[in-house]
């Protein structure tokens, strides 16, 4: 679930959220449906 963030000009915010790894996964030219190891920034 996402949620709004108000910034007022000139204002930064960090926002971070997790993405499901299966969200990331994809079918390799194995057919098989596979992720990448590692952190995405």
């Amino acid at each position: 679930m996402f949620k709004k963030t108000a910034l007022n000009r000139g204002e930064t915010k960090t926002i971070r959220f997790t993405i499901d790894n299966q969200k990331l996964s994809f079918y390799n030219n194995a057919l098989e449906f596979v992720s990448e190891p590692g952190n995405f920034d």
